[in-house]
């Protein structure tokens, strides 16, 4: 019932061993009433057909706003970037994801740049105006656009991003009473999209409330955070 999907969302909060409050206060980043951190955040069903987000086919640049770690010492980071219209939210369907874009440097072309494109789910919602946050994990050498993204993009710079049909998937509501989820590591954030458009169901209005009781979700991560 809904109060088995509470407490999912809970156990994802610690999954990530977010920061304690002491910590949390430093990191109190907020774009206008919108909490960084999944804990406090809570669920939320906003739900918009294809075809209304702001991100088009060709890529938009828009400014990082600020980034937080996950844990302490942990390699995974939430990053809140602006939109093209500040005044409006995403207005991205459930569980779809947007393609981010930088150009970095190659060492294999003597100094020359290769664009680097990548997909990623945010983990806000429909309700969030002016921003949009994603979930990141930082591989470090291996993971050639989130390290950039996590370590070396400033607040204040821009990043590349878009969105095209092909990356809308299953949108809520869900029609399904029962759903099982199966994620490892940041492949958690579309479970997140999912568990808001589902919980949130209670003061959605006609039309995007989910017909879901029960999720099971197995998650595994090789890391804390």
């Amino acid at each position: 019932g809904q109060h088995d999907l509470h407490n999912i969302v809970s156990m994802l909060a610690l999954a990530f061993r977010r920061q304690p409050k002491s910590l949390v206060s430093r990191f109190s980043l907020m774009s206008g009433s919108f909490p960084m951190l999944l804990a406090e955040r809570p669920p939320i069903t906003k739900l918009v057909p294809p075809g209304q987000c702001q991100f088009n086919p060709m890529f938009q640049a828009v400014p990082l706003i600020d980034r937080i770690p996950c844990g302490n010492g942990g390699t995974s980071h939430i990053l809140r970037f602006g939109l093209p219209d500040s005044s409006r939210a995403m207005d991205l369907p459930t569980c779809a994801c947007i393609l981010a874009s930088a150009d970095l440097p190659d060492d294999t072309k003597n100094g020359e740049t290769t664009k680097v494109i990548r997909p990623y789910t945010p983990i806000s919602t429909n309700d969030q105006v002016g921003s949009f946050d994603l979930l990141i994990k930082d591989y470090g050498e291996n993971g050639w656009l989130s390290k950039y993204m996590c370590e070396e993009l400033k607040i204040g710079e821009t990043m590349n991003f878009k969105h095209i049909d092909f990356n809308v998937k299953i949108p809520a509501p869900f029609a399904q009473k029962r759903i099982g989820m199966i994620a490892g590591g940041t492949g958690i954030t579309p479970m997140v999209q999912a568990l808001h458009a589902i919980l949130g169901s209670e003061t959605a209005t006609d039309g995007q409330k989910s017909a879901t009781e029960e999720v099971t979700l197995l998650y595994g991560s090789r890391e804390s955070s």
